[in-house]
């Protein structure tokens, strides 16, 4: 390979969209989906924000409705996938994002009924985020920095199977 085709594929990869910026495609009302999907689901918040998993009343029924999705669609085995922010360390950060999927899980699971096969948790920490660091600090007021902050603690359904 002569040194002008390799430059060219360096600069193809290089281009290409970073994968923290891959945002889901579907939502619970979506009736098609395909391996990859990324399924978008109602905001659950834990509260207190900081506590390993802790669940209220709001969390609850986001999960709920979660649930009846999946119950609706059992042919598809889904990995619940949960991301935080960038702020603390990434260390407590993938330790959280874990303990977040692993107490939807477990919801789905007992509450729901959804079978524990067809259901997996992932904590991704910070390391798919939708707004970087550098996109915030261009932002004025700490609300608004919030609210971006917010975007990037998910919680996101990736179809892992279809039957």
């Amino acid at each position: 390979m002569n040194y002008s085709a390799f430059f060219i594929l360096i600069l193809l990869f290089a281009f290409q969209e970073p994968t923290y910026v891959k945002k889901a495609n579907k939502t619970v009302n979506d009736s098609v989906f395909v391996v990859g999907d990324i399924i978008k689901i109602p905001t659950i918040l834990f509260f207190p924000p900081t506590e390993y998993g802790e669940m209220n009343t709001i969390t609850k029924d986001s999960l709920n409705a979660v649930g009846d999705f999946l119950l609706k669609y059992p042919n598809l085995t889904i990995e619940v996938t949960n991301h935080t922010d960038f702020r603390g360390s990434e260390e407590y950060n993938m330790r959280l994002s874990q303990e977040k999927a692993r107490a939807c899980v477990n919801f789905l699971t007992r509450e729901k009924k959804i079978e524990p096969t067809k259901i997996t948790p992932k904590g991704c920490g910070e390391a798919f985020l939708l707004i970087d660091e550098e996109e915030i600090k261009k932002v004025k007021t700490k609300k608004e920095k919030e609210a971006l902050h917010q975007q990037n603690n998910r919680t996101e359904l990736v179809v892992t199977g279809v039957d």
